[in-house]
């Protein structure tokens, strides 16, 4: 007896070699060949699709690698020598002179024994908008590391200004300092709230 199947088109029973229906005239090929080939091209689309985007993001790596590569790095100065001058958004603030075995002092004032005085001068022009405010207040002195105190016994040792846009000032602040130091330094007070400091070099 023949074995039998039927059309999977118009569902007539048919011989099971048959590879034509002999009612709707429809062709009876396996359709396993075809999702095999489907999910083949499926695969070799995907694999394109991830080798173009390790290429884009190795291209993307060695661009970043590059651009890091070129860069240069600006380190922001912080220190000071006489005759340069400090600059933010708000000030121009200058280190005109220093005198690191200042004498010209009241002959009355105390100097403790092995200290000396030494004076810094500076300018300040406000480059801002609104009001700028410098004082002695603003500088510390430090040597080899250690604070300093300030000294007053001068006419001019309140040194302190609020300026308008545009406008200047200049003053002298004092300290007293171990006469054997090597390396001695003031310290401006840029911003209270974020603690930058500046220096300028005495010794």
């Amino acid at each position: 007896m023949e074995e039998k199947k039927k059309c999977k088109f118009c569902q007539t029973e048919i011989d099971k070699k048959a590879k034509i229906c002999p009612n709707c005239r429809k062709k009876q090929g396996n359709k396993l060949p075809i999702i095999i080939a489907v999910i083949v091209a499926i695969i070799i689309i995907v694999g394109i699709s991830g080798e173009n985007d390790n290429t884009n993001n190795n291209t993307n790596t060695n661009d970043s690698t590059s651009a890091n590569s070129n860069s240069v790095v600006v380190e922001k100065k912080t220190s000071y020598e006489v005759g340069e001058t400090f600059s933010n958004r708000f000030i121009n603030l200058t280190f005109v002179e220093k005198d690191d075995n200042f004498t010209n002092y009241s002959q009355w004032a105390t100097v403790k024994d092995g200290y000396k005085i030494i004076r810094a001068k500076f300018e300040m022009e406000n480059i801002d908008k609104s009001d700028q405010t410098i004082m002695y207040t603003d500088f510390n002195c430090y040597a080899d590391g250690y604070s300093c105190d300030s000294f007053y016994s001068v006419d001019d040792s309140g040194f302190s200004a609020t300026l308008s846009t545009g406008k200047k000032t200049s003053g002298n602040v004092y300290f007293e300092v171990p006469v054997n130091a090597n390396k001695i330094t003031i310290e401006y007070d840029v911003n209270f709230w974020t603690n930058e400091n500046i220096e300028f070099i005495i010794k």
